[in-house]
């Protein structure tokens, strides 16, 4: 579909359907990009005041945390940690105290990511408009924009209902979905038969994935007959190797992006190869209780500043980071610089064919698990162990029962196929790795 077709005729009256003025935004995030860090700063303190008001106004959650804490005791976002950290568990346990009844037109967000525990966020349509304009904003620094073609490797929905809504979604999007569930040199080779065949402008999708179609395409040394503008990476840790492996495969530049479900784009890399925090949008801060002559990592906290359908206000997302805004970039944006992010990378588990299964494959397995018993499972995490044996550890909910175990075997056997041993381990928590981070898939084979 031509680029301005998709724009114009599909994207921007669907979002607008929904309430949601992402094209305004865009023109505003465009401009506000090139303040001042100082004008940055002011705005972000601005719309903090005035989320912790309403917060502890009008959110119950709120009113009970910072009971003690007067509206007055807060008077910039140089006062903001004196308000106490949320955490995962606070929006699980306390989500409807979370909720504000002011808002009619919301929206309904699960997330699972690389902890393996799905939670709700309800967002504002205004919300949303301005996380996906914040996206759209940074894509423009790598030459996308609104509409042109894409290939995304990513998620495939495992029920048809589902299937059928994102293809709706993709094709108003303008882009194909190539499934980052499982992959062989069969899968490799039609995927880069339907990328000649749909000519994209860009790649966008999980590093891990990327990284191992890009070397598939060394490997058998095979060139894309389509000119690929950017690559843009998301949800795990790019390394320098990947960056260098997937620049040679697609002979592009390589573009990288973090954020997280509940509150979406957090940063985004310029053509200088910094990350810039999306400052319209979010206030970062890295906490350090460390020795910072030791050690100059920190834990990400995130205020999101537009959400007052849901506020998240000191919000730990459980990833670190270096210190953010130590240093100037010289694409002279004002928007904050952060540093490297650790303890975002999934493993991957390979059968007996080779085939490569990323984790979201066993998190749909989880979620539709969730969509029939909602507290069956609060935490779960896939080790494989040897070969063919793979160790699921649960921590289990109130409506947990043995023949969840048999539903869940059922299914893994079905994609990685039915040689698998599989045996469960109920535990009480999922422990960290040194990072700070859970990891929900791990694989302890060497090939």
């Amino acid at each position: 579909m031509n680029s301005k077709v998709a724009k114009y005729l599909l994207y921007y009256p669907t979002v607008m359907i929904k309430g949601e003025s992402v094209g305004k935004y865009l023109l505003e995030y465009n401009n506000s990009q090139w303040l001042s860090e100082d004008e940055i700063y002011e705005l972000q303190n601005r719309k903090f005041l005035q989320l912790f008001r309403y917060a502890i106004g009008s959110i119950p959650f709120y009113r009970s945390i910072y009971k003690g804490i007067e509206a007055g005791d807060i008077r910039s976002l140089a006062d903001i940690t004196k308000l106490p950290k949320i955490t995962k568990d606070d929006v699980k346990n306390y989500n409807n105290q979370m909720v504000s009844r002011e808002f009619i037109l919301t929206a309904r967000k699960t997330t699972g990511g690389s902890t393996g525990e799905p939670i709700t966020i309800i967002k504002s349509r205004e919300s949303l408009a301005r996380e996906r304009a914040a996206t759209w904003r940074s894509y423009k620094w790598a030459g996308i924009d609104v509409g042109d073609r894409q290939v995304r490797f990513w998620g495939v929905p495992l029920r048809t209902k589902d299937r059928m809504k994102y293809k709706i979604i993709d094709f108003i999007s303008n882009r194909i979905r190539l499934s980052a569930f499982s992959f062989d040199s069969q899968k490799m080779k039609q995927y880069f038969e339907q990328i000649n065949e749909y000519n994209p402008k860009y790649i966008y999708g999980y590093v891990s994935m990327i990284d191992q179609f890009s070397r598939y395409m060394i490997e058998n040394s095979k060139t894309l007959k389509t000119m690929i503008i950017v690559v843009i990476t998301t949800s795990e840790v790019l390394l320098e190797e990947n960056r260098r492996i997937i620049e040679e495969a697609f002979k592009s530049n390589v573009y990288n992006e973090y954020g997280c479900g509940e509150v979406g784009s957090i940063a985004h890399e310029c053509e200088e190869g910094n990350l810039h925090v999306m400052a319209e949008n979010i206030y970062l801060e890295i906490e350090n209780n460390d020795d910072k002559e030791k050690r100059k990592m920190g834990e990400i906290i995130i205020t999101e500043l537009n959400n007052y359908a849901m506020p998240l206000i000191r919000y730990q997302i459980k990833d670190f980071s270096d210190e953010v805004g130590n240093r100037k970039c010289t694409c002279n944006r004002g928007l904050p610089v952060i540093g490297n992010i650790i303890g975002r990378e999934y493993d991957m588990i390979k059968n007996g064919k080779g085939m490569l299964f990323h984790g979201e494959f066993f998190m749909y397995i989880i979620e539709d698990l969730k969509r029939k018993k909602d507290k069956s499972i609060r935490q779960f995490q896939v080790i494989q162990e040897k070969k063919s044996c793979l160790c699921i550890k649960i921590v289990s909910g109130e409506d947990y029962h043995r023949d969840d175990e048999v539903y869940i075997a059922r299914r893994i056997k079905d994609g990685l196929g039915p040689e698998f041993e599989i045996r469960f381990e109920r535990v009480d928590n999922i422990p960290r790795e040194a990072s700070g981070k859970i990891r929900l898939i791990k694989s302890l084979c060497a090939d």
